[in-house]
C-alpha cells in the first residue's frame, strides 16, 4: 500500500483563484499533467512537434468558460527515484482527496484560499507501477458533492528511473499545458521555459484583473548556464518594492554582492548559476514577485548547491523560501548570506533546520573556501567566516573571516551575469565599511567599522566599463564612506575628470566633512545628487546616537548644498528610546525647513536591527520601554512589499503567514518591532503623516 509521506504536510501557498493559466503557443510543459478536474467543455487538444498545443476556443467555448470554471489542476513528477511529486492547484474552498492504490489512508488538502499545494509520495524500492485517483469536494469532510475521475491515474516508473504518468485520455483538459507547478523536474520532454502561473496581484486590485495569457514565468534573460552544470545557484533577494497609496513603487538596482560573489566563484573556477529575484515583477508584470510558488517557478532548475542573499527586510521570506526549497529538493545544500541574517546567525540555523550553512560577513573568499569543502568532504570548520549545523545537529560556528584588504585583489562583479535593461540603477562601490560608530547603524558593524578604500584607477576602469559596454550613463555611489574627506574626495574628481567619462553620479556624503568648495567641484564634475544622514534635528539626540556633528552644522551644509546640486536628499529617523516629544519637535521643524528650500526628505521609524550598539542596549536592559510588535504600523523595512502604506498599514490577509513568522520569533527579527508604540511612537507617526513624512 502507497502511502503519503507523514512529514509532508500539504498546504496552500497561494492567497487567490488560481484562475486558468496557459502555455506559450508551441511549448510542451515541463511537468506531465494529469487531468483537470471542471465543469466546463475542454478546450481541443492536438499533438504537434513542440509538444500540445491549444487550439483557439470558439465563441461558444468563449461564453461557456467565461460561466464556469475548472475544480482542480493536478500534474506529477519525479523527484528523486524514491519520491513523486504531485501537485494539486484548486479554486477558493475547495477540498481535495488524494487515494494511492484506492485505499486508505487519505491524505487531505484543505485548500481555505486556493492555490496551489504539493504532496511527496513515497516509492517503495522495487515499485514499477501506483494508482492515483483524486476527488475534490466543496465540503471538507467530502460529506456531499463529491466530484472525481471516473479512473484512476497510473504512474509507471521506468527502468531508468524517469515516471510515465497518465496517458493520452485524460490529456483533455482546459489546454494541457495549464498545470500550476513547483520544484521537481521534466518528466520526459526537455527543459523548457519554466511554467505558467496565475495572476496573483494585491488584494488593493481585487476591484480589476489583468488579461489572460501572461508569458511564461521565467528567469530567460538572466543568461543562465546549460541545466546541470552549475556547481552553485546563487539567488539574491533584495527587492526594493512597496506600495503606497494604492501604486506599486519599484525600483531595480544592479546587486553588486551577488555579482562579486559570482565573478570570485567564477574565477576559482566554479559555474555559477545567478538568478536576481528583484527582476521578476520586470520580466512578468502580473506575477507576484512575494509569492512562493510563484519564485519557486522562477528559480527553474538548481543546482546542488543553493545560496541566498538577502537584506533584513526580506528575512522572513528567505526564511519561508528556503523551507520550501528543502521541502522539494531535500539532498541540496541551503547555505544563507548577505547582511539579513547578520548578528542572528546562531538562532536562525536553531530555528529554521533547512539551512545548512549561514556565511557572516564578507563571503568573497568564504564562499569558495566553502563550496571546496563541500565538493570534497572537508570539515567546515576549517571555514572561516560560517554558521554551520554538524552532524550532531550542534549549531557551530567556524572563526572569524579576516577582512579583504585590497579590494584590487577580487575581480570585478560578473556583470555578463545580468540584462542591463532590466535595472534602473547601477551603484559601484569606492570602499567597504565606516569608522563612524552611529549607535543606530546596522552596515558598519558588518564591516568592524573599518573601512579599505579602492584606488582611483580601478573606481574609474569599472565606470569606463559599465559606460563602454552597457552603455551606463549614470551611476550611484552607494558605499556610506565615499566622501571620506576633502583632500581625498578632490583627487577622486581630478582622475574622473581627466577620464574625459561622460557619465553623471549620485553619491553620499557626510555634513561634517562635505566643503562648499568641494562640493562645488563634485558638481562641476558631473554630481547630480548628494544625500546626507541627518537623522535628528535635536543636538541631544544627535549625541546620544554618536552622528559626530550638531543641528548647526546639518543646516549649514545642507543648505549650502542646495544651492549647488540639482538634487539634495537627506534621511531622519524618528523613535529613539531617549527621544523626548521636544526632540521629536525640533526633528519636524528640521525637516519642513529643508523641504522648503527645495530638499527631499526622506524618513523612517527607527528598526532596532540585531546588530545594532542601540538594540544590543536595549537587550541589556538599557531602556524602560519595550519593543511591541505591531504589523500596522511595523517599520518600513517591510516583510513582503505588500504592506498598503498611506493612511494606516495594512497587509493582505495571504501574507499574514509572513507576520506570524516575525511575531513567533522576536529574537530573530527585531527590526520589525517598534520601540514603545502604544505610549510614544503611535503620536508621532499621526504627525508625521498629517505632514507627509511617511
Amino acid at each position: 500500500m502507497m502511502q503519503l509521506s507523514p512529514d509532508e504536510p500539504a498546504q496552500s501557498h497561494t492567497g487567490q483563484d488560481v484562475g486558468t493559466p496557459t502555455c506559450e503557443d508551441g511549448q510542451a510543459p515541463p511537468f506531465r499533467p494529469l487531468g483537470i478536474l471542471t465543469t466546463t467543455p475542454p478546450t481541443r487538444v492536438r499533438r504537434g512537434n513542440g509538444g500540445l498545443r491549444q487550439q483557439a476556443l470558439t465563441d461558444k467555448d468563449r461564453r461557456e468558460r467565461s460561466q464556469k470554471r475548472e475544480i482542480i489542476l493536478f500534474a506529477a513528477s519525479q523527484q528523486s527515484p524514491e519520491r513523486l511529486l504531485v501537485a494539486v492547484a484548486g479554486r477558493p474552498g475547495i477540498a481535495v482527496r488524494l487515494m494511492i492504490d484506492a485505499a486508505g489512508p487519505n491524505k487531505y488538502l484543505i485548500s481555505d484560499h486556493g492555490g496551489l499545494a504539493i504532496f511527496t509520495i513515497a516509492i517503495p524500492q522495487g515499485c514499477k507501477e501506483l494508482e492515483v485517483m483524486v476527488q475534490a469536494s466543496d465540503e471538507p469532510d467530502f460529506g456531499a458533492d463529491i466530484r472525481g475521475f471516473d479512473k484512476p491515474f497510473r504512474v509507471v516508473v521506468g527502468d531508468d528511473g524517469t515516471l510515465e504518468a497518465g496517458s493520452e485520455t485524460y490529456l483533455t483538459s482546459s489546454g494541457a499545458g495549464s498545470v500550476t507547478i513547483v520544484g521537481g523536474r521534466p518528466l520526459m520532454e526537455p527543459k523548457q521555459d519554466p511554467v505558467t502561473h496565475p495572476d496573483r496581484r494585491n488584494e488593493y486590485e481585487s476591484s480589476s484583473r489583468f488579461p489572460d495569457g501572461q508569458k511564461s514565468i521565467s528567469a530567460d534573460r538572466q543568461k543562465r548556464p546549460a541545466e546541470g552544470t552549475a556547481d552553485i545557484t546563487l539567488i539574491n533577494l533584495a527587492l526594493l518594492y512597496v506600495v503606497v497609496n494604492g501604486t506599486i513603487d519599484q525600483e531595480t538596482h544592479v546587486p553588486l554582492g551577488p555579482l562579486y560573489l559570482t565573478s570570485s566563484l567564477e574565477q576559482a573556477g566554479f559555474t555559477v548559476d545567478f538568478v536576481d529575484h528583484q527582476v521578476l515583477p520586470r520580466l512578468h508584470p502580473s506575477c507576484d514577485p512575494f509569492d512562493i510558488a510563484t519564485t519557486v517557478c522562477f528559480l527553474g532548475e538548481l543546482a546542488p548547491v543553493i545560496g541566498i542573499s538577502c537584506m533584513a527586510n526580506l528575512l522572513p521570506f528567505s526564511v519561508l523560501l528556503a523551507k520550501e526549497l528543502k521541502r522539494l529538493f531535500p539532498e541540496k545544500t541551503i547555505v544563507l548570506g548577505g547582511v539579513g541574517p547578520f548578528a542572528v546567525e546562531a538562532q536562525l540555523l536553531a530555528a529554521f533546520p533547512w539551512f545548512d550553512v549561514i556565511v557572516r560577513g564578507e563571503a568573497e573568499h568564504t564562499i569558495v573556501e566553502l563550496l571546496r569543502a563541500l565538493r570534497s568532504g572537508a570539515e567546515l570548520a576549517a571555514v572561516p567566516g560560517i554558521f554551520f549545523r554538524a552532524e550532531n545537529g550542534n549549531i557551530c560556528q567556524s572563526c572569524e573571516r579576516e577582512r579583504i584588504r585590497k579590494m584590487e585583489t577580487i575581480p570585478l562583479p560578473a556583470y555578463s551575469h545580468i540584462d542591463p535593461a532590466l535595472y534602473d540603477a547601477f551603484n559601484v562601490i569606492t570602499s567597504r565599511g565606516c569608522p563612524y560608530r552611529c549607535s543606530f547603524c546596522s552596515v558598519a558593524p558588518v564591516w568592524r567599522h573599518r573601512a579599505t578604500q579602492r584606488s582611483h584607477s580601478a573606481i574609474i576602469d569599472e565606470i569606463r566599463f559599465l559606460h563602454e559596454q552597457l552603455g551606463v550613463k549614470q551611476v550611484l555611489f552607494q558605499d556610506e564612506f565615499f566622501y571620506g574627506g576633502e583632500a581625498k574626495m578632490i583627487d577622486f574628481l581630478q582622475a574622473l575628470s581627466a577620464s574625459g567619462l561622460p557619465v553623471a553620479w549620485k553619491c553620499f556624503g557626510r555634513v561634517n566633512l562635505a566643503t562648499e568648495g568641494a562640493m562645488a567641484r563634485m558638481a562641476d564634475a558631473g554630481c547630480t545628487q548628494i544625500r546626507f544622514g541627518i537623522e535628528s534635528g535635536s543636538d541631544r539626540v544627535l549625541g546620544r546616537i554618536v552622528k559626530g556633528f550638531d543641528v548647526a552644522n546639518a543646516a549649514d551644509t545642507v543648505t549650502r548644498a542646495a544651492r549647488i546640486f540639482p538634487s539634495v536628499e537627506t534621511f531622519f529617523i524618528w523613535g529613539f528610546p531617549f527621544e523626548s516629544s521636544d526632540d521629536f519637535l525640533r526633528s519636524v521643524m528640521l525637516m519642513l525647513r529643508f523641504r522648503h528650500i527645495g530638499v527631499n526628505v526622506l524618513t523612517n521609524v527607527l528598526s532596532f536591527l540585531p546588530q545594532t550598539e542601540l538594540y544590543r542596549h536595549y537587550q541589556n536592559g538599557g531602556y524602560a520601554g519595550k519593543l511591541q510588535f505591531r504589523q500596522d504600523s511595523a517599520p518600513s523595512v517591510v516583510a513582503t512589499g505588500h504592506e498598503v502604506m498611506g493612511g494606516n498599514q495594512t497587509v493582505p490577509p495571504r501574507y499574514q503567514h509572513l507576520y506570524d513568522l516575525v511575531a513567533d520569533h522576536p529574537e530573530i527579527f527585531p527590526g520589525f518591532s517598534v520601540y514603545d508604540h502604544d505610549g510614544s511612537a503611535a503620536w508621532k507617526r499621526n504627525v508625521m503623516r498629517k505632514l507627509n513624512f511617511t
